[in-house]
């Protein structure tokens, strides 16, 4: 089977060359990388970086360009014989559109023998599957991109995007069902990486399960990897969330009547939701984003949520580059996926050292990539029993600032609270908008 056409590649260039005016309409379906034959690849690249300067693009103006940077070849002669042979400049972006096609078939094939080459090294079956998955993912990413679009179509889009953002009070991604939060970031958007930071115990689990519930219980699709504990201890501190009973009363059984018919309410609402848990340990950011990646081709996805990002597999020998990499990943997925990624995140031990406790973005755990890829992190500062500060340190597309929870641990979740009327150190300052 062919995968390239001379034809098709020469009769583009001397469509060009014929009528410059195809050119514009040419150049946003075919990048110079999808010409396979070395001349027409060398001849189109050159016509493609006229153009971005502004020269003027004919026979003669061409041909001296290539004679300038590729000399040894008589580019007259060529470009006379290319222009001479175009059955018709009237089918300039057909042909443009076979050369595609071209293009993405070689990808593909090249994409099979990476796939091939993935079953062969070593390494495990996850690994082998999500290293396939991600060979296909990148050519279907060639065929789906969207590329340039016209003004009109933009402004068509963040039209109904205003009116969708006015229907909802300013929130224009999935609200957390806290109101301040959601005014303060507008939501979780598609493509955003939220960092959910706390020292152990402070709530950051409860909260991010809070959270996902809400979504879920507005029929979106909701993913979570647990990567500590295990789905059944999860769904114990749903079942509390949602129902209001204690804990304790869960983890131990003790349950009156009326606990029960609250438990079965729980159970028959959850069941009908689209919401997922992978509670397998150490799996890596490629096998995560591989999970991911298949879920949401069979149950859609809205939102995934990653407890906690430090016990993700990444590459790299020091920890640092690890979760960086776990990081990078994370961020790409949610762009990959279109939807907000939730990942929680430890902090090194620095915030425990300070007299105060209240942390800053460098306790992040490996901080420098994360606090870089992420666009919103938000870090758990309790105060005492009754008030936790949840702070919004960044904030990509929005201000900074605290929102105040009330902590309501033996029922496992938060509560909205208020600041206290006095703390030892200084009220966190006004939030400030960044752009």
């Amino acid at each position: 089977m062919k995968l390239f056409s001379l034809e098709l590649e020469q009769s583009v260039i001397g469509s060009i060359l014929i009528d410059p005016d195809t050119l514009p309409d040419i150049r946003a379906s075919v990048p110079p990388e999808s010409f396979y034959s070395g001349l027409e690849r060398v001849a189109y690249t050159t016509i493609a970086v006229m153009a971005e300067n502004g020269s003027q693009i004919d026979f003669l103006t061409v041909s001296n360009e290539l004679e300038k940077n590729h000399p040894g070849h008589d580019w007259l002669t060529y470009l006379a014989t290319v222009a001479k042979n175009v059955p018709s400049t009237a089918n300039a972006i057909t042909y443009a559109v076979g050369i595609r096609q071209y293009h993405y078939l070689r990808r593909l094939y090249q994409a099979g023998q990476d796939v091939s080459q993935a079953v062969l090294i070593d390494g495990n079956l996850s690994e082998k599957v999500a290293a396939a998955q991600k060979a296909v993912h990148r050519v279907l990413e060639l065929e789906a991109g969207k590329g340039p679009q016209d003004t009109k179509t933009v402004l068509r889009q963040w039209l109904s995007h205003l009116e969708t953002v006015q229907a909802n009070d300013g929130v224009s991604g999935l609200s957390t069902g806290f109101s301040e939060l959601d005014d303060m970031t507008h939501g979780m958007k598609p493509g955003e990486l939220h960092i959910l930071a706390a020292r152990p115990g402070q709530g950051k689990t409860i909260l991010a399960l809070q959270i996902g519930y809400q979504v879920a219980s507005k029929s979106l699709a909701v993913l979570i990897f647990s990567l500590e504990m295990q789905a059944r201890e999860l769904i114990s501190r749903l079942a509390s969330c949602a129902t209001g009973t204690y804990y304790r009363n869960i983890q131990t059984g003790d349950l009156d009547g009326l606990q029960w018919e609250n438990i079965s309410g729980f159970v028959e609402k959850a069941s009908s939701m689209n919401l997922h848990i992978d509670d397998r340990p150490g799996l890596s950011i490629d096998e995560i984003r591989s999970v991911a990646r298949a879920h949401r081709n069979k149950h859609g996805i809205n939102l995934v949520i990653v407890d906690y990002l430090q016990l993700a597999s990444g590459t790299g020998e020091s920890d640092v580059v690890r979760v960086g990499s776990v990081s990078k990943g994370l961020k790409e997925m949610a762009k990959e996926l279109d939807c907000p990624v939730l990942a929680l995140s430890q902090f090194n031990r620095g915030v425990e050292q300070r007299s105060d406790g209240r942390p800053k973005l460098s306790d992040l755990r490996s901080s420098g990539q994360i606090e870089q890829d992420a666009d919103v992190v938000a870090m758990l500062h309790r105060i005492d029993e009754h008030t936790t500060e949840l702070i919004v340190e960044k904030n990509r597309h929005g201000r900074t600032g605290s929102v105040w929870l009330q902590p309501v641990f033996d029922r496992m979740r938060f509560s909205p609270g208020s600041a206290p009327v006095s703390i030892d150190e200084p009220p966190a300052p006004k939030g400030k908008l960044r752009y």
